[in-house]
């Protein structure tokens, strides 16, 4: 089965350069750790916040005290279904100098993995459903807050976004063979190209390389290319980054 046809296999985007991202790569590589956040640490500001009413309206304050119980209570890992989005290659891995590593997260309960929905309005709870003591209410308030973590606006639903949820932020480890695959940006520097395959030769982690490169027709798509073109690869994405 293709990689990009497994079920199983997830993406994260992320930049090279800084010493936080070298630190969160080593994380990956040597260490076979993701890192759940909390939703405050998230970068849409409507990500996770509910809107909550009483008596029929809503109300700013509630609103914001609940979205504060979520945020201690929940972990997230979002990733992608998607390798070659020229959206997130732009705003995730630094404008196409990063990478996007591949996980086959088959280790994970699905009970923990939620597809987000891309909906029009944010999430409504009635304050009156949080106060009830009714068992029944209590069991849909926990339906409507597991709704809001995993909810979001359409403008983001190019992303096809995945959620692994835990009880608090933290990391999580993986099994090392679950790091299937590493894509490189094609403006991604010799030193950072480097550097990702000298965290490969001390991990027990063997993914796949590949680069992703414009096509050369009249779309505005990216295209993976396998490692077994690699050097040529790379010689051709440099002559497309002017110096």
């Amino acid at each position: 089965m293709s990689e990009l046809q497994d079920q199983n296999v997830f993406y994260k985007y992320r930049p090279i350069t800084s010493n936080y991202s070298k630190k969160m790569l080593r994380n990956y590589f040597l260490r076979y750790e993701l890192w759940h956040a909390k939703p405050g640490c998230l970068n849409d500001p409507f990500d996770c916040m509910p809107c909550v009413t009483f008596e029929g309206k809503a109300d700013r304050g509630l609103s914001t005290a609940f979205f504060k119980e979520i945020h201690e209570r929940t972990g997230v890992l979002s990733m992608s279904k998607n390798p070659v989005s020229t959206q997130q290659w732009s705003y995730y891995a630094e404008d196409h100098k990063g990478v996007c590593i591949g996980f086959n997260m088959r280790h994970v309960d699905p009970r923990e993995r939620y597809h987000v929905a891309y909906e029009t309005s944010r999430v409504v709870i009635p304050h009156e459903l949080i106060v009830s003591d009714d068992e029944s209410d209590q069991r849909e308030v926990r339906k409507l807050m597991l709704k809001t973590v995993t909810t979001k606006a359409p403008n983001w639903s190019h992303e096809d976004e995945y959620r692994f949820l835990k009880s608090s932020e933290g990391t999580a480890t993986f099994p090392a063979d679950s790091l299937v695959s590493v894509y490189f940006g094609y403006k991604c520097s010799e030193s950072d190209i480097s550097y990702i395959q000298s965290l490969v030769r001390r991990s027990s982690a063997a993914p796949h390389f590949a680069m992703m490169i414009p096509t050369e027709d009249s779309s505005y798509d990216m295209e993976i290319h396998a490692e077994d073109d690699f050097e040529r690869l790379r010689k051709m994405a440099r002559e497309r980054v002017p110096a």
